[in-house]
């Protein structure tokens, strides 16, 4: 089909929504919206140009990796308890990003995920987009023992960037 097109009074729109309702992963979600973004620039005072910002700035940190190394990191459930995470990564750069979320109804705050595609004996620094989380692991570590990611609420989300040393 067709490719929607969402200006940014449209987007502008979603993050009051998002804003409001104290959702981070709904933020996370319209990255993939961000490729479309049209040069529909409005000025209502409403509009909380400071959360497009962010989606933007994470938006810029993914694209980079959209068309290389996917790696689902966990099992696919359409379920509204189990969590969802998947990783972007590009051998030639060593470097990528994960994308975690915990919908509506799970009971679990914490979760391992273990990533793909680093080299076991480099070294890899990786950090969520909103200052979180941030640790300095061997590609070992992140294959075998994972990382431990908290996220205090349902309907939360987080971009993490991996980057080797």
């Amino acid at each position: 089909g067709a490719a929607e097109v969402y200006t940014i009074e449209m987007l502008a729109e979603n993050a009051q929504f998002i804003k409001k309702t104290a959702s981070k992963l709904g933020l996370k979600n319209v990255t993939t919206v961000l490729l479309n973004v049209s040069a529909c620039w409005t000025q209502k005072p409403e509009t909380d140009f400071a959360c497009i910002r962010d989606g933007i700035a994470e938006w810029n940190t993914l694209k980079q990796y959209l068309l290389c190394d996917f790696y689902p990191l966990t099992p696919w459930d359409n379920s509204t308890t189990a969590w969802r995470a998947y990783e972007y990564f590009d051998p030639d750069k060593n470097s990528g990003a994960a994308q975690v979320f915990r919908p509506s109804e799970s009971k679990e705050d914490t979760k391992t995920i273990r990533l793909m595609g680093v080299k076991p004996d480099a070294v890899y620094h990786v950090f969520d987009t909103d200052g979180t989380f941030d640790v300095t692991v061997t590609g070992r570590e992140l294959l075998e023992t994972g990382l431990t990611l908290t996220l205090p609420e349902v309907r939360y989300a987080m971009v993490l960037c991996i980057e080797g040393k």
